[in-house]
Formats: C-alpha cells, structure tokens, sequence
C-alpha cells in the first residue's frame, strides 16, 4: 500500500511545518494549555473527525475508525517550558519567558497531521485509532491523570505508541532503544536542623552547612559507586551570613535509575549515608524522596511492530538502536498500562538544529516532522 503519491507528500509536508510553526508561537506551561487545547480541537473537527473530547482539563483526545476493530493509540504532548527563547525566527515565541524548547510544538503538528491523513483513508483503517495529545508532560505529568479518567478505555486500547524528536539524531534517522528507553526519576528533598549562632563562637552552635558537605560529597560517593545511574544534588539553601550560622540547610536534588532493583539499592544505600551523618553530627538529618516517573519499558512486540514501520519510514539503513537516556518521561505511565513502544525522531541536520532539548535556542530540522507523520500512519495501515 502507497501511503501518498509524491504530490500528496510535498502538500502535507508544507502543512505539517505551518503547523509546527503556529504552535512554536502560542507555547503554554503545564496544565495552562488552553490556547493550545482549543486549537487542536479545531483542527480534529475540521477534518472531519467527530469523536473529540477534552481531558484532563487541557489535553485532547480523538477517535477514528471502526471501533468494533483493535484500538491502538498515538500519543504526543503539547506542553511548553518556562524559557525564554533565543531564536531570532518570524515564528518564535510570543508568549514571554514561555517556549517550545522539548519539541513538543513538533509533536502536536506530527500528531495533528497523522490525525488528517487517517481520517481521509479512514476506510483503509485495519484498526480503531486514538490519539492523545497529553498535557503537562514537562511537569507532574497527564499520562497517570489521563489514564486513571479512562484513556485507554471505550474503546480499550491494546497498544500505545509514542515518539520524540532527538537533536541527538541525525535527520532521515529514526531511533529504537529495547527494553529501558527512559530512566525512572525520583527528587529528593534533604533537611539538616541545627542550631543558628554567631561565626565567632561555633562551639555554642550546631552548624549545619559542614554536615551539608560531607553528606553531598558522600552522594557523590553512591553516585560513582553506581554505573548505570545518576544522582545529583542540584540545589542547596541556608540562610546565613558573614558571621551567622544558620538553622537549617537544604539540599534539593534528582536520582535516576533504569530500574528498580537498583532504586532500592541506591536509596538503601543514601539511608546509610543520612544515618551515619546524623549518628556524626548529632543534629537531625531528614530525606524526603518523591517518586515521579517509573523506567520507561518498550514493550518487545510493540517494539517490533513499531521498528517495522521504521523501516518503511526510512528504510533499514536509516534505523538505530539507541542506549536509555537518563531523562524521564511520563509515557512509562502508559507502557505499564499496555504494550508501549517509544521511537526517537532525528531532527539534526546542522549547528542551528543541534542545541539540546531545553535551551532556549533549541530547534529542529523540519523535514523531520514528515518522518514522524509516516512513522504513525506506517504503524496505522500496517497494523495487525
């Protein structure tokens, strides 16, 4: 089956980039999508699609085909970042100190136009698909929200498939990692009370900023200690003076892993390392962790499927296998629901294009959009 004639390509092509482009211009931080939301609700129903429904406050999610049939789902996000952009482009950011700097502008216009292309070949369709335009992914994450308000039910989906664009890859490149794509994420918040005094008389106050020291340089030691990890401490906060102990310290910070044997581990051993110093110092040393994403798991089957398209996007020579990215993503929400599979899209074709994800002069090659359209409609009409 010929997806598009080469007419149909260059049309589509134009539209996705004018997609990507208007969005590039409204970004919205997590859960304040509105503008965003309203748009892609339009545009579903203007082509023609006519199950559309908001969920989750500002995420979107459309159905076509024949709903007696399989149902898999797409599933991009739409939320921007809080960074000012330094792009000197006629479609940069018109919303201060907001910006498209994950690519998520890339994911909606991918999703938008696979959206289009279905609905017109909808008779075509071996299978019911979703789509599902997440919100909030750059903070505490739509995917569990949207899962836990029924998602991935009525019609119940049987397999999620998403995608990222990844300056780390070439353009005309898509990438697969098996197993682990993305690491799980855990924060940390660590408290030291202690007792405030004056600089000149630390024997009558118990200090905490050296107790600080010692334990994020004991970290450090775990972090080294473990391959395949990383923990770091971020932020620190006491409020002192030339010749002022604080009260307290704080130490804020991230711990990623790829699974869960070594969590357990590492915080086992991060709950030794709080013990013994607590034990040294005498003052109290309190760890608060918070779990925020788990591993991202592909799926071996939808992997495969999802490899398979790839290589009718591109063809074999133009597929990679990747490592797990220590990011995390809230698409492993959705892999521990169903059978998931994740595909980076390569975006990079020169210096311009090659900033990493968040920066504020981050940008892609547009001709990558296409690739991730093929991609979904390949995964689509070849699905069985």
């Amino acid at each position: 089956m010929e997806l598009f004639t080469k007419e149909a390509y260059c049309s589509y092509e134009k539209e996705v980039i004018t997609l990507r482009r208007m969005f590039h211009q409204i970004p919205e931080i997590c859960y304040r999508e509105e503008k965003t939301a309203e748009k892609i609700t339009e545009l579903l129903k203007s082509y023609g699609i006519t199950r559309v429904e908001r969920m989750f406050g500002t995420g979107v999610v459309a159905i076509l085909g024949d709903e007696t049939k399989e149902c898999i789902a797409f599933r991009m996000d739409i939320d921007g970042l809080p960074v000012t952009e330094k792009n000197d482009v006629p479609y940069r950011s018109c919303h201060q100190g907001m910006m498209h700097a994950c690519g998520h502008d890339a994911h909606i216009a991918i999703l938008l136009m696979t959206a289009k292309i279905l609905k017109e070949k909808e008779h075509d369709l071996p299978c019911c698909v979703k789509l599902i335009f997440e919100p909030g992914e750059e903070g505490d994450g739509g995917a569990l929200p949207m899962i836990e308000e029924g998602v991935l039910k009525s019609p119940e989906v049987t397999k999620v498939f998403g995608s990222h664009v990844w300056p780390k890859v070439p353009l005309g490149v898509l990438e697969y990692v098996p197993e682990t794509c993305f690491a799980g994420c855990d924060r940390f918040d660590l408290n030291i009370s202690g007792k405030g005094g004056h600089g000149a008389m630390p024997k009558e106050a118990k200090e905490p900023l050296a107790p600080m020291a010692e334990w994020i340089l004991g970290l450090k030691a775990i972090g080294k200690s473990e391959k395949n990890a990383v923990i770091s401490a971020c932020a620190c906060q006491a409020d002192g003076y030339y010749n002022v102990f604080p009260d307290e310290a704080n130490v804020k910070g991230t711990i990623r892993t790829l699974n869960e044997a070594q969590r357990t581990r590492i915080f086992h051993k991060i709950e030794k390392l709080t013990k013994k110093c607590n034990k040294k110092w005498g003052i109290p040393f309190t760890f608060s962790p918070v779990t925020e994403y788990p591993p991202c798991q592909n799926d071996a089957a939808a992997l495969e499927e999802a490899v398979n398209a790839c290589i009718k996007t591109v063809g074999k020579h133009s597929v990679r296998k990747g490592v797990s990215t220590y990011a995390a993503e809230d698409f492993a929400f959705f892999a521990k629901e169903c059978p998931s599979a994740h595909i980076r899209i390569g975006c990079t074709d020169s210096a311009e294009t090659g900033y990493p994800l968040h920066n504020p002069k981050f940008q892609i090659a547009e001709a990558c959009l296409m690739y991730g359209v093929e991609l979904f409609c390949n995964i689509a009409f070849f699905h069985r």
